[in-house]
């Protein structure tokens, strides 16, 4: 029986994956990497198996802790001015809102940190429609380790087996296939993700409520 829903946030929910691969983008070139748009892309998605640290260091030489900060800060102000806009897809705020109502619990699992994450909360009032609303600052590990999302299916009250994940990117599919939730990559460009085995692919949210119900006949 599906308990839970936890979703990710970025390029998921909200239309915002370009202004943070813009915003990594630009703070790169400005410490001094010679980076493509497209490889900072790649390394949101997960698509080359990179960390965005690891990004950092193959284009910066000699990358320090100090640097490391400094490219840090810099994206997050670049983020800040570009995320400072409604960006949330109407079919994920009508379909998480729908869900809700059927007594489903929504949590929203991202990347972002938490600063970035209140400012995209309260534009988009994320709220509405979301009982928990974790940023990766507040467990250990970031994706694609499980942690972000197995601490907002504890706060959810849910099992993980009786939970759903749905995310647009290997960092949110990986993670849920480890703890034996089910999956569900957002693909709205329809692009194929490598390096992930989701149990469902679909265009939008539209399809999740059908997606519930199947799983929930099964059980």
């Amino acid at each position: 029986m599906i308990k839970g829903i936890v979703s990710d946030l970025d390029g998921t929910i909200t239309d915002s994956i370009n202004a943070l691969a813009s915003a990594w983008h630009m703070a790169l070139v400005q410490t001094g990497a010679k980076v493509n748009y497209l490889e900072v892309m790649d390394t949101l998605k997960g698509i080359n198996g990179l960390s965005l640290r690891e990004l950092s260091e193959k284009h910066i030489v000699n990358m320090d802790e100090d640097a490391y900060i400094n490219i840090l800060e810099l994206r997050k102000d670049f983020a800040k001015k570009r995320l400072s806009k409604k960006l949330i897809f109407p079919d994920a705020e009508k379909v998480l809102a729908e869900l809700r109502s059927r007594k489903i619990k929504i949590g929203i699992a991202t990347s972002l940190s938490k600063d970035l994450l209140e400012s995209v909360k309260e534009v988009n009032q994320l709220d509405r429609f979301a009982d928990v609303i974790l940023s990766a600052d507040e467990v250990m590990k970031n994706k694609p380790e499980p942690d972000v999302f197995m601490e907002c299916f504890k706060r959810l009250g849910v099992e993980p087996k009786e939970g759903i994940i749905i995310g647009d990117t290997a960092n949110d599919i990986i993670p849920a296939n480890a703890i034996g939730s089910f999956s569900v990559l957002i693909s709205r460009d329809g692009e194929k993700t490598a390096n992930c085995k989701p149990d469902f692919v679909v265009h939008d949210f539209g399809p999740l409520p059908g997606i519930v119900d199947k799983l929930n006949k099964k059980a």
